[in-house]
């Protein structure tokens, strides 16, 4: 088993996850830190790691690249068979990958090539449970059904199949740093389903110190918001029926992020086909006042 933390200029918080690791219940797993770029002494850092870790641990550097392109780096060079994606401020409860592993085995071999790995909770520091728990009794779904027709909210964490996510993890388009991981997850989701566990595994820290999506300019995450926009419109319209209100907001930022991005109604047009044009067309009068708004705010108007 791989545990992935792709990173950048995190290593005031790399020792949460290295903690927990060296807390863990279970071995049998590797640590593979895939640093995005950073400049902050993570590499020495890394390397003191392995040369006392009772577990083996790797280092991987690329150019910044953003996290979905660390995550893509991480599943090439993964050693495991399946992959934890842990980020790079995380913590974990000591029997975390006890319990991912456990459940992963208790699925019947014959049945585990139609899943994709183990999901479980995540939890506050004070140990209150984040957004929803799974549905009670339903011990398998997948990320979409998960999200449109449950519409659970709130942070979630699974360990993965290591060739899925080599399969599935983020290609995004050049010029696109931030992509929403909901990507990999929905398309993942067309095939494989997923096995539930109601444990909070992940305790989720929440940094003062890193800057939040809401308050970063649009401009900045404009590429992939659009490109995962855009996933939702043409890719998952089947679901428009559970979740109206989530193809409707995507529409809006379909044409919103993309004229940041520089793509004019034209292009936009193109980019779509069928229904996803319907609503576009329906949402682009919020789409343009949103951008606008967003000028205002930055003041670029």
């Amino acid at each position: 088993m791989t545990v992935c933390t792709p990173t950048f200029n995190r290593r005031h918080t790399l020792p949460r996850v290295a903690e927990s690791l060296q807390r863990q219940t279970a071995g049998g797993f590797e640590w593979l830190v895939v640093d995005d770029g950073s400049t902050d002494g993570t590499d020495a850092q890394v390397a003191a790691w392995a040369a006392s870790a009772p577990f083996p641990v790797r280092y991987v550097s690329q150019p910044n690249g953003g996290k979905h392109a660390a995550v893509r780096t991480g599943a090439a060079a993964a050693a495991g068979e399946l992959m934890l994606v842990a980020d790079s401020d995380d913590a974990f409860t000591p029997d975390t990958i006890e319990v991912l592993l456990r459940e992963w085995d208790a699925i019947p071999a014959g049945e585990r090539p139609r899943y994709c790995g183990v999901a479980c909770l995540c939890q506050e520091p004070d140990g209150t449970v984040v957004g929803d728990p799974y549905p009670e009794g339903v011990r398998e779904s997948d990320f979409a059904e998960l999200f449109f027709r449950w519409r659970l909210r709130g942070e979630k964490w699974w360990i993965v199949r290591t060739d899925l996510m080599r399969r599935f993890a983020v290609d995004a388009p050049a010029g696109a740093r931030q992509v929403p991981e909901g990507v990999t997850w929905f398309r993942m989701a067309r095939e494989y389903k997923v096995r539930l566990v109601n444990a909070p595994l992940r305790i989720y820290h929440r940094d003062p110190d890193e800057p939040r999506l809401m308050r970063t300019p649009p401009r900045r995450f404009a590429p992939g918001g659009a490109y995962y926009a855009r996933m939702l419109l043409t890719e998952e319209r089947r679901w428009l029926r559970d979740a109206p209100g989530v193809f409707l907001q995507a529409a809006v930022n379909f044409a919103r992020f993309s004229l940041h991005a520089g793509a004019g109604l034209a292009a936009q047009w193109r980019a779509l086909g069928g229904a996803a044009r319907v609503l576009w067309l329906l949402c682009l009068p919020a789409g343009v006042m949103a951008y606008g708004l967003d000028l205002v705010r930055e003041g670029r108007a």
